[in-house]
């Protein structure tokens, strides 16, 4: 299982985590050239609007997985939630979410989401240390 540290907060530093459907990308672009495409993908395309069509098995998993996350959240208490869900900013269309997290966020929330992401068959890359989980096969 893929260890990860949060790094000292400096400023307004962020723990970035990039979780995509293996067809989101190329298979030689499951990694950090995969995770930049998608980033810049999300910048292009920042009035992107899911089609109205049958959703795919990738998109059912990615949608699971957005669901446990909003799940997590909503699991905080009641002070917490008012203090942390601003926190944490998510970037998406139906194959991915970037998510960046304020480090004591990150501490709370990145072990619970990362698991999320492989119970759903997804990839996971932590751009602060370049490691790139694959689901299991």
């Amino acid at each position: 299982m893929w260890e990860f540290s949060v790094p000292p907060h400096k400023g307004d530093e962020h723990f970035d985590l990039g979780i995509w459907h293996p067809s989101a990308l190329p298979a030689d672009k499951q990694n950090k050239e995969g995770y930049e495409i998608l980033k810049q993908r999300s910048e292009e395309d920042e009035d992107f609007e899911v089609e109205e069509s049958l959703p795919t098995e990738s998109s059912r998993a990615v949608r699971s997985f957005h669901d446990d996350v909003t799940k997590l959240v909503d699991a905080l208490r009641d002070e917490e939630r008012t203090d942390r869900s601003w926190s944490i900013m998510s970037r998406s269309d139906p194959l991915f979410h970037l998510i960046s997290l304020w480090p004591s966020v990150a501490v709370a929330l990145a072990p619970a989401i990362l698991e999320s992401a492989s119970r759903h068959g997804l990839v996971c890359y932590d751009p602060q240390s370049d490691v790139v989980t694959l689901p299991e096969v």
